[in-house]
Protein backbone atom coordinates (compact mmCIF):
# COMPACT_ATOMS: atom_id res chain seq x y z
CA UNK A 1 0.00 0.00 0.00
CA UNK A 2 1.12 3.56 -0.61
CA UNK A 3 1.78 5.27 2.73
CA UNK A 4 3.90 8.25 1.75
CA UNK A 5 4.09 10.48 -1.32
CA UNK A 6 6.53 9.28 -3.95
CA UNK A 7 7.36 5.74 -2.89
CA UNK A 8 5.93 2.43 -1.79
CA UNK A 9 7.13 0.98 1.50
CA UNK A 10 9.06 -2.29 1.44
CA UNK A 11 9.84 -2.00 -2.28
CA UNK A 12 13.40 -1.88 -3.63
CA UNK A 13 14.28 1.09 -5.84
CA UNK A 14 17.46 1.81 -7.77
CA UNK A 15 18.42 5.44 -7.24
CA UNK A 16 21.34 7.01 -9.07
CA UNK A 17 22.81 10.46 -8.55
CA UNK A 18 25.39 11.94 -10.88
CA UNK A 19 27.33 15.10 -10.06
CA UNK A 20 29.65 16.59 -12.66
CA UNK A 21 30.88 20.07 -11.78
CA UNK A 22 27.78 22.06 -10.91
CA UNK A 23 25.42 19.70 -12.78
CA UNK A 24 23.31 17.29 -10.68
CA UNK A 25 21.16 14.53 -12.15
CA UNK A 26 18.98 11.96 -10.40
CA UNK A 27 17.20 8.88 -11.75
CA UNK A 28 14.78 6.44 -10.15
CA UNK A 29 14.77 2.92 -11.59
CA UNK A 30 16.59 4.29 -14.66
CA UNK A 31 14.05 7.06 -15.32
CA UNK A 32 15.50 10.61 -15.14
CA UNK A 33 13.69 12.53 -12.38
CA UNK A 34 15.78 15.62 -11.67
CA UNK A 35 18.30 17.86 -13.34
CA UNK A 36 19.70 20.93 -11.58
CA UNK A 37 22.71 23.21 -11.31
CA UNK A 38 24.32 24.23 -8.02
CA UNK A 39 27.69 25.97 -7.95
CA UNK A 40 27.59 26.64 -4.16
CA UNK A 41 28.84 23.18 -3.17
CA UNK A 42 32.38 22.87 -4.50
CA UNK A 43 33.58 20.04 -2.24
CA UNK A 44 32.28 17.57 0.33
CA UNK A 45 31.21 13.99 0.82
CA UNK A 46 28.28 11.79 -0.16
CA UNK A 47 25.58 10.97 2.38
CA UNK A 48 22.12 9.42 2.62
CA UNK A 49 19.17 10.89 4.51
CA UNK A 50 15.52 9.91 5.00
CA UNK A 51 12.68 11.00 7.21
CA UNK A 52 11.81 8.66 10.08
CA UNK A 53 8.83 7.12 8.28
CA UNK A 54 10.12 3.57 8.54
CA UNK A 55 10.36 0.95 5.84
CA UNK A 56 13.38 2.60 4.20
CA UNK A 57 16.56 0.58 3.77
CA UNK A 58 19.80 1.10 1.83
CA UNK A 59 21.88 -1.62 0.21
CA UNK A 60 24.86 -1.76 -2.13
CA UNK A 61 25.72 1.96 -1.87
CA UNK A 62 28.65 2.95 -4.10
CA UNK A 63 30.42 6.26 -4.52
CA UNK A 64 32.81 6.54 -7.47
CA UNK A 65 34.89 9.23 -9.09
CA UNK A 66 35.51 9.65 -12.83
Amino acid sequence: TREAPGYDRWRWYRISLTVNGDQIRAALDGVPMLEASDSTLTSGQAGLFTYALGGLLFDDVRVTTP
